[in-house]
């Protein structure tokens, strides 16, 4: 183990001791992450899959230590899930008795914008230890995805033998500021992963209590998120209700012929109910089912069938904001690394609830109003798993609920 600073590191200054530490654990990495079936579901079912198959498909993340703790903290909690399911997995049981849960094939990186962000926080020495017992590595902040891909790829060559997929992205979108020469680089350089996941942060004003993003900014913002999905093969989304809101109502809400799944799928962090904006702590699906084929209305999000489908605690809890902002940070990470790993999007956004909620819950703000995210642990990750158990159970479907949502809140 590596001694540190309890009140000083950053990630900037840990990053050398993180590489050395976690390369010794990273041979064993590949047998737990496995790619599953679109139909398994959480509950208790005759599925025979192997978690000990090898895995060749790494996971790039690109935004805050949240995402990347989130990412991690579900990919351990699915293989808990599924490995629980096989009466026969004998490795899962093994794996379980380690007083650690095992790290997963992460590399994460920060944008240049989070930079300064990022110098501000400091670390606990709980936090740093998290990183380095669930990632595999922690890069420098980036200028481009082409670095991304290539500092990745030497990484991984220089650790196995293996010849590696081309990896799972997930990063966090800012279209704050248009976002073009992201989009644009990350455009150039798509086809250098399998699976794409985004978490887009728009520019939201907020006036007399009402959050709102104009008119102008969601034609652009969908317009340019059209662009990037359209050289996409597969993808998942992650917005909040009220950019989802706009865009439907700009008519800009981008049409994905596949690439969120057999159906447009969006994943959205909060919910309208009876015309007020909620954030309980919960998430939602919502889905809509195009004919492409048809010219008159075939395409239209408010004429076609849409559902809803919504998870969120039994009763209704007062959040601390902050906390809920963080753990909508480890949510779309999350569900991003499910979809990307082919687990069904009700699973995904169930388990993607489970993080949601223990960062929510077991995150805590320390004395300088710094938060500080779960630690990854046993006990984090069997939390998780109980919220998805539950949330499985409970899923609230809703034929035409942005159509409802619509109509309330505009």
């Amino acid at each position: 183990s590596i001694s540190v600073n309890m009140t000083s590191l950053t990630i900037s200054t840990m990053m050398m001791s993180l590489l050395f530490t976690t390369l010794e654990c990273l041979p064993q990495v590949g047998a737990f992450l496995m790619p599953y079936s679109l139909n398994q579901r959480l509950h208790h079912s005759s599925s025979t899959t192997s978690l000990n198959a090898e895995t060749t498909t790494p996971m790039v993340v690109v935004g805050d230590i949240d995402a990347a703790l989130g990412a991690s903290i579900a990919l351990c909690s699915r293989d808990v899930l599924l490995g629980d399911s096989s009466d026969n997995n004998k490795q899962t049981k093994r794996r379980r008795k380690r007083p650690i849960p095992p790290p997963q094939m992460i590399s994460y990186f920060r944008p240049p914008s989070a930079e300064e962000q990022q110098q501000q926080r400091k670390l606990s020495s709980e936090t740093i230890s998290s990183l380095q017992n669930a990632l595999a590595f922690i890069g420098p902040p980036v200028d481009n995805f082409e670095d991304i891909h290539t500092t990745t790829r030497q990484f991984l060559v220089r650790v196995s033998d293996d010849a590696y997929e081309n990896p799972i992205l997930h990063i966090d979108l800012d279209l704050k500021d248009g976002g073009a020469s992201t989009i644009e680089s990350l455009s150039s350089h798509i086809n250098s992963y399998s699976f794409l996941g985004l978490n887009i942060n728009t520019n939201i004003v907020e006036s007399d209590g009402v959050k709102r993003l104009s008119r102008e900014d969601a034609i652009d913002n969908g317009n340019d998120l059209q662009t990037l999905l359209d050289g996409c093969n597969s993808a998942s989304v992650t917005m909040d209700i009220t950019t989802h809101l706009a865009m439907l109502q700009a008519n800009s809400l981008p049409k994905c012929r596949g690439v969120l799944g057999e159906t447009d799928v969006w994943t959205v962090q909060d919910i309208v109910q009876d015309g007020f904006l909620v954030d309980s702590g919960g998430a939602m699906l919502l889905e809509y089912r195009y004919d492409y084929d048809d010219p008159f209305g075939g395409c239209d999000p408010l004429l076609r069938p849409s559902k809803g489908y919504i998870v969120q605690p039994e009763s209704a809890m007062k959040l601390n904001t902050e906390k809920l902002e963080h753990g909508n940070e480890a949510l779309a990470a999350a569900y991003s690394a499910m979809r990307g790993y082919d687990l069904d999007p009700i699973s995904s956004i169930c388990i993607a609830y489970g993080v949601k909620s223990v960062f929510s819950e077991m995150g805590t703000i320390d004395d300088s109003g710094q938060y500080c995210p779960p630690p990854y642990t046993w006990n984090t990750v069997n939390k998780v798993v109980d919220y998805a158990r539950s949330a499985r159970q409970d899923v609230l479907v809703e034929d035409g609920a942005s159509r409802r949502m619509y109509r309330e809140f505009g």
